[in-house]
């Protein structure tokens, strides 16, 4: 879409009598913002069937995987393309991945256990529940990753565009 086109988007949030003011190129960068979300949901979606379970899914890998980005030694020997450290991934519990994923325990325990019948989690007992091992290489995993990263980084390269063409 042009970006001339975008000028009539209406602004959500704000009430008809005062409009929030919107800085020059920001509704095309929200758009393709928009966009680039909805195609990477949408890669998602086609993984994992639902949405639901796409949210539990990276809620349990983020929260048990998640410090490997902040551990400047781990990313140094595990970043490449060796998997984590047998182990490595930490529980969380159910009732967190519920708060996090902002859904109802029942549907996170559902939805656990449809991931755990397909091997991609496993049962950490009273801890909670963790990511399998070399989780990324099972199943669909490693083509939703791949996906997912080339919708990033497609969202990413329009955004640097807008930017540097003034749009934004």
């Amino acid at each position: 879409m042009h970006v001339a086109a975008l000028a009539g988007l209406a602004v959500t949030g704000a009430r008809d009598d005062e409009a929030a003011p919107i800085e020059e190129g920001f509704r095309a960068r929200a758009l393709t913002a928009a966009e680039g979300f909805l195609r990477m949901t949408r890669e998602g979606i086609d993984h994992y069937g639902d949405l639901e379970t796409l949210v539990v899914y990276l809620t349990v890998v983020s929260a048990g995987g998640g410090r490997a980005l902040r551990d400047p030694d781990t990313l140094g020997r595990h970043g490449g393309a060796d998997p984590l450290p047998e182990g490595y991934y930490r529980p969380v519990s159910r009732r967190a991945v519920a708060a996090a994923a902002g859904l109802p325990r029942e549907t996170v325990r559902r939805k656990i256990a449809w991931l755990a019948e397909r091997g991609m989690v496993e049962d950490a007992g009273r801890a909670g529940v963790r990511a399998t091992h070399n989780v990324l290489a099972l199943g669909e995993n490693l083509a939703f990753a791949r996906g997912l990263v080339a919708a990033f980084d497609s969202t990413c390269e329009r955004l640097a565009r807008l930017e540097r063409d003034g749009a934004a």
